[in-house]
């Protein structure tokens, strides 16, 4: 090997060393991270690459050949719903297996995990036999429990129970990090009307009343709730473990049963004593809440005599029409018009609007004229709701439709104030959000802030004209 071969084995020695060590160190940790789907997670792997956001899909595939930087690529294609990396991940999984003792051995250990993890993402079956080896493999055994759980819960994503037993004999294991994986996994075995998914409940349940930590009692709640999710009848344990952990000296997990046993005995509630829910003045708003999820026809009448009950305050009219209006019922836009034009109904100028507001949702657009009445006003507060209320009309069809968004970019383009500017702004993204042929009043407004003093709206139209002057029309 000669000088320059040499030095570039050290360096790449170097790199994967690195990489494992910090891996191992964090497998711990791995579980007690709550993933949400937001951009932190495409700007945490771009900045762990060295990456701009501009980056190409082919361009993040080719790192999957890099050590040092598969994972975070892994990562990033997940995030991006990366298709065409799918062959790549494929070959990665199909590597063989190398003796489990060794570092680099470690390292295509995780690489395969992380890519049969993607490929379960997209729906790719093919690293579900590559995986199972890794676990059968009894002269190369996968170093760590915890890692061994991780397979078993991707596992159980796609249906395959056969390694149970490596998660329910762990639910007892003396590292918490270990008992909390072991917890996690168990929310994946959520079959409908299958025995190990019974089993499953059962353990958790278990683990929820009586493990010393609070985390993963915590953690066999939510995977409990998960399991009910597909089978209903789970419901009573998760109430039972709910109840337990009500008293807990641990104010966030005290407070997260409080609220979720209000909703599963709501969720057990029938028809009838959903019904009686709305006639107390005091649980009303729940009772509107749960008969507009479960589309409850037989409410109606309950709704319509709030609504024309004189002594009733106005939020709880706002509440029974939007829910007569999930329920397809036409009966309350004539009881909101009325007090939308009754001053001694509506205590202020916003509150007037907001039942505008949900009167266009109705289709009912007989307000405009008052609407664009208050766009003159001298109260700031009062033209904020005007232009928020405009982006309802706006995102209609036929003449008011046109006029609503006349008037928004007339007030974004030329109004005196920065913040009704950025108002019609941000309603005028609405209305392309729904209209995208519409994209030219927005971007004419977006033009008109460039050289805004605010830092923030000229920074908004920059960002906005470099995201729609590029958008084909629709």
């Amino acid at each position: 090997m000669n000088k320059h071969n040499l030095n570039k084995f050290v360096y790449s020695s170097i790199l994967l060393c690195l990489l494992v060590t910090a891996l191992i160190a964090n497998e711990v940790e791995e579980d007690k991270t709550i993933i949400y789907v937001d951009n932190s997670i495409e700007m945490s792997s771009l900045t762990e690459l060295g990456l701009s956001s501009d980056v190409t899909d082919g361009e993040i595939v080719q790192l999957l050949d890099e050590p040092s930087k598969c994972i975070p690529a892994i990562s990033l294609i997940r995030y991006r719903r990366i298709s065409s990396a799918i062959p790549k991940l494929v070959e990665i999984v199909k590597q063989s297996n190398i003796s489990a003792n060794s570092l680099e051995s470690m390292a295509s250990f995780l690489f395969k995990l992380n890519a049969a993890e993607a490929l379960c993402d997209f729906g790719n079956k093919e690293w579900i036999e590559p995986v199972k080896k890794c676990l059968d493999d009894s002269n190369n055994p996968i170093p760590s429990i915890s890692y061994q759980i991780r397979i078993v819960r991707l596992l159980a994503r796609e249906g395959d129970y056969s390694y149970f037993n490596i998660v329910s004999d762990n639910i007892n294991n003396e590292q918490s990090s270990v008992r909390s994986s072991a917890v996690y996994a168990l929310g994946y075995f959520n079959l409908k009307e299958n025995m190990i998914t019974d089993q499953a409940a059962s353990l958790l349940e278990t683990v929820a009343i009586s493990d010393s930590d609070e985390w993963v009692r915590k953690r066999a709640i939510e995977s409990l709730e998960e399991i009910a999710k597909n089978n209903p009848g789970i419901i009573p344990k998760v109430i039972i473990a709910l109840e337990a952990n009500l008293n807990s000296r641990n104010h966030f997990l005290h407070q997260t049963c409080k609220t979720r046993l209000e909703v599963y005995r709501h969720k057990l509630m029938t028809d009838e004593e959903v019904i009686k829910l709305l006639d107390n003045e005091k649980t009303f708003v729940v009772g509107a809440e749960l008969a507009q999820q479960r589309k409850l026809q037989s409410a109606a009448s309950n709704l319509l005599e709030v609504l024309h009950r004189k002594n009733t305050d106005l939020y709880k009219k706002y509440i029974a029409a939007r829910t007569l209006m999930e329920l397809d019922n036409k009966d309350w836009i004539e009881p909101i018009k009325n007090a939308s034009n009754d001053p001694n109904v509506y205590r202020s100028v916003s509150q007037r609007l907001w039942l505008i507001a949900l009167m266009v949702q109705g289709g009912d657009y007989s307000q405009f004229e008052v609407v664009e009445g208050y766009l003159g006003t001298s109260e700031i507060n009062d033209r904020h709701q005007a232009i928020r209320t405009l982006a309802f009309f706006g995102q209609r069809s036929g003449q008011i439709a046109t006029r609503a968004i006349e008037l928004l970019e007339a007030t974004a383009v030329g109004d005196s104030d920065t913040n009704l500017r950025n108002s019609a702004i941000v309603s005028l993204e609405k209305i392309v959000e729904e209209k995208p042929e519409m994209k030219s009043s927005l971007i004419r407004a977006y033009e008109a802030n460039l050289n805004s003093e605010n830092r923030l709206l000229k920074s908004k139209c920059e960002a906005g004209l470099k995201k729609y002057r590029d958008k084909p029309e629709q």
